[in-house]
């Protein structure tokens, strides 16, 4: 069942120092990469979708603890309500992108498969080159999309 509470994807929804690095790492990124764009997919996100993604791959008990079914189906360790994700916050403190090729207007994203793609990679070295970490280096989940402030 789809939620009614919607996902920003205004960068005016982020915190002032994270709305001007988005704007620096978007603009450098384009000028290297010509013919491809990024696109905010998520700055904040009600602590009721943040639940819906958590519970992706676990099974809520009757004593009110979660426990994973699937691990490779889990997408967050942020319930939203206790643990709260830096996107829950107004304004929010992170952000997620998608790399789009303009020309076909379609996404490119990290996937299981190797290796990365290269404007994956360079994505994640001009983000620490202005101030932001990516989630891509974690693991359990590992979350690409996802920048915050370093």
């Amino acid at each position: 069942m789809p939620t009614q509470y919607p996902v920003s994807k205004d960068p005016m929804d982020l915190i002032p120092e994270l709305q001007e690095r988005w704007e620096r790492l978007r603009a450098i990124f384009t000028v290297e990469f010509p013919g491809y764009d990024l696109r905010l997919t998520c700055t904040h996100r009600p602590p009721e979708i943040q639940l819906e993604l958590f519970m992706k791959g676990r099974r809520h008990l009757p004593d009110g603890r979660f426990v994973v079914i699937d691990r490779d189906a889990v997408l967050t360790n942020k319930d939203g309500f206790r643990n709260l994700s830096l996107h829950n916050h107004y304004k929010a403190r992170a952000f997620d992108v998608a790399i789009v090729n303009t020309l076909r207007n379609r996404a490119i994203w990290v996937t299981n498969e190797n290796p990365v793609p290269e404007q994956w990679r360079r994505l994640v070295a001009l983000g620490k080159e202005v101030g932001l970490f990516n989630g891509g280096v974690w693991s359990n989940p590992s979350d690409w999309p996802h920048f915050e402030l370093a």
